[in-house]
């Protein structure tokens, strides 16, 4: 392929040519080509990042919500495991845990539970006999019903002229399925089917779902002299239709009808019922006003947790899981500390964001189901089954903590062309404090594997190392380059007290492909004395340098030999994975350098008479692959040609034609 080097300095298209050089115009110069996207100049202010070498990637503030996959300057991330961004927002912590006051009797579920009169109040689901329950905020507990019989279920509780009105289930009897309760006796309300599933008041009304029949399904009733008399709104849903769960929202109740998978919302205002939207598939749904709006939770056919909202005019998606690895569950709606809550997810109005997985020691994950206490914001309660079967009745603690939590941020993909090399990350938090520490990790193959920035401990802040620090910078190790990357930050704590990270700074450079440009001078005269000192040029001093412009004019990708350039051919088959090269003969290559064989670039640090040692494979953002025997070995460049000046260095005559042709050439 060469053009014999010792008659021209350089090939182009298998042409060989003489440089042309003088103390003022160097024949040749080669250095890195610029990195794709790289603006030197331009430095990104916002972060009073001054550097012109490592530019910043930061993360200042986390109240943006989550499940965003790829990064993004909007405060977002991907997702989170006993974090809380939303306390303060700037900041992330660690969740407060739960604490264990109730545990029932074998046999008991959770069935409803509200706040009425200072007291937690609480009805269980049994197979023979639900009980009523109340709790103090110092969590006394009593137990309001003895004499029950063949209450099997309490579905619902709600407020009724300063008493608290229930919606039963019974097995059979005389017991009344909407009943009272006045802090001292119980007082039946209405008995005329074997299960009221929802009870809510407006004013002095009262709406009721009733079952009517398995054939036609619930009804809807009401009653506005106390119970004493009742009217039908709706006097059938349909066979097997239930009217499951119902919310009042500025005088307009809405209400749940469940028909199999299929979830219908609809509104009654008045005694004008009307159907606002029918959700094909919507399992463990839930209702619940918050912020004047509605919203409507449940699992979606793919099992995801879906949540949506009725503003009164329109519906929409508010939430829908679609980020894996999630723990949730959309069965209970509630409000706490002005944000509205459910098992794993917690919204405050604008965002949604990862929240509460607390489990009890059987594996069970905890179901908050109220805000309940004497100070302003109350103390969230929780509520699972444990392995025995037992109901658990959880608070959470407001002055402990879970012991780790980590945040993943999205994809940093920002010119996902160029590789990137990644030198440090700078995290900022809370000065610690004892039992306190906050790790970095990365990943470069989609969460399959994580390593610590630096190596084991080389990316954690921990109070037993550092002491009360408030910063700290941790290095990668070297030459750790992706063109994308991933971070988790894992805060853990003593139980008592919490890590607070604020914010990180990952300072990295733009590297791409390792790719050359050259700026060469050339000679096409007419009868070139060669560099033997005996052979003349063949081609005219105009064909030469025709040669060059029309592969510039027609951007061709041609071969380039540099000064440098030798050959050879592989003695043997080679794998993609081979770090020793075995070849005919490396006499003319250097000590160390780089190889091409077909289309890998292959980096080598040492050679003996026959073989290239040291191989790192896929060099230059190519990648390894098997090559086979006799396959040739060299350092051939791939180039395009721009930038074309020519001068005429003499005056062109009938008997000589002189050219000097100036490009620069543009690996590729």
């Amino acid at each position: 392929m060469s053009y014999k080097k010792s008659t021209h300095h350089i090939s182009l298209n298998q042409q060989g040519y003489l440089l042309y050089g003088t103390p003022q115009k160097p024949a040749r110069r080669m250095k890195q080509a610029p990195k794709l996207g790289e603006m030197p100049t331009q430095i990104d202010m916002d972060y009073a990042d001054t550097s012109a070498i490592f530019l910043p990637w930061a993360q200042t503030d986390w109240a943006g919500g989550f499940q965003k996959e790829k990064w993004a300057d909007e405060a977002t991330f991907k997702k989170a495991t006993n974090i809380d961004p939303i306390t303060k927002y700037g900041e992330i912590t660690l969740l407060n845990t739960a604490v264990s006051k109730k545990v029932f009797a074998s046999g008991h579920s959770f069935g409803a539970g509200i706040v009425w009169n200072n007291l937690l109040m609480i009805g269980t689901n049994h197979a023979t006999l639900s009980h009523l329950w109340q709790s103090t905020s110092a969590d006394n507990w009593t137990q309001i019903t003895t004499s029950w019989a063949n209450i099997t279920a309490v579905n619902d509780f709600d407020i009724y002229q300063e008493k608290l009105i229930m919606a039963l289930k019974k097995s059979s009897g005389t017991e009344y399925t909407i009943q009272t309760y006045d802090g001292s006796a119980m007082a039946n309300v209405r008995d005329t089917s074997s299960e009221v599933r929802m009870v809510k008041v407006i004013n002095t009304r009262i709406y009721a779902a009733e079952l009517n029949s398995a054939t036609n399904g619930d009804k809807l009733i009401y009653s506005d002299d106390s119970g004493v008399t009742w009217t039908d709104i709706i006097t059938k849903t349909g066979q097997n239709r239930k009217i499951i769960k119902g919310v009042v929202n500025y005088g307009i109740l809405y209400f749940l009808i469940k028909d199999g998978i299929k979830v219908e919302l609809w509104k009654c205002d008045g005694t004008d019922v009307e159907m606002i939207y029918n959700f094909n598939y919507l399992v463990n749904p839930d209702i619940k006003a918050y912020l004047g709006n509605i919203y409507i939770s449940g699992q979606n056919e793919n099992d995801k947790t879906i949540v949506y909202e009725w503003n009164g005019a329109m519906l929409i998606v508010s939430f829908e899981e679609t980020v894996s690895e999630l723990t949730m569950n959309s069965q209970k709606l509630t409000e706490y500390k002005g944000n509205l809550y459910l098992q794993g997810l917690v919204f405050d109005g604008m965002f949604w964001f990862p929240s509460y997985v607390l489990k009890i020691s059987s594996g069970t994950t905890l179901t908050p189901f109220v805000s309940f206490g004497t100070t302003s914001a109350g103390a969230l309660y929780f509520y699972a089954d444990d392995s025995s079967g037992n109901l658990n009745i959880y608070k959470l603690n407001t002055s402990a903590y879970v012991s780790t939590g980590n945040v993943i941020t999205g994809l940093y993909i920002n010119k996902p062309a160029v590789d990137k090399l990644w030198y440090s990350i700078t995290l900022s938090f809370k000065a610690l404090a004892s039992g306190e520490s906050i790790k970095a990790e990365y990943s470069i193959d989609d969460e399959t594997t994580w390593t610590e920035v630096g190596g084991s401990g080389n990316g954690t802040a921990s109070y037993s190392s550092d002491g009360a620090i408030s910063e700290k910078t941790c290095y990668f190790a070297s030459a750790i380059t992706s063109r994308k990357i991933q971070l988790k930050i894992t805060l853990a704590g003593s139980g008592s007290s919490t890590p607070t990270l604020r914010d990180f700074i990952v300072r990295h450079k733009l590297e791409g492909e390792d790719k050359y440009v050259w700026n060469i001078n050339l000679k096409c005269y007419d009868e070139m004395l060669l560099l033997d000192d005996e052979s003349r040029e063949i081609k005219k001093g105009a064909e030469l340098r025709n040669l060059l412009k029309i592969a510039n004019e027609k951007k061709q990708v041609i071969d380039f030999e540099d000064v440098d350039y030798w050959e050879t051919q592989l003695n043997g088959a080679l794998t993609n994975s081979a770090t020793t090269i075995t070849v005919d003969n490396t006499k003319s290559a250097s000590e160390q350098g780089a190889l091409k064989i077909d289309n890998e670039w292959i980096l080598y640090t040492g050679k003996t008479a026959t073989t290239f040692t040291g191989c790192a494979r896929g060099a230059k953002g190519t990648q390894a692959a098997a090559h086979n025997d006799d396959a040739a070995v060299n350092n051939l460049y791939k180039v395009i040609i721009n930038n074309y000046q020519e001068t005429v260095s003499v005056l062109i005559t009938e008997k000589a034609d002189e050219f000097i042709v100036s490009l620069n050439l543009i690996e590729v």
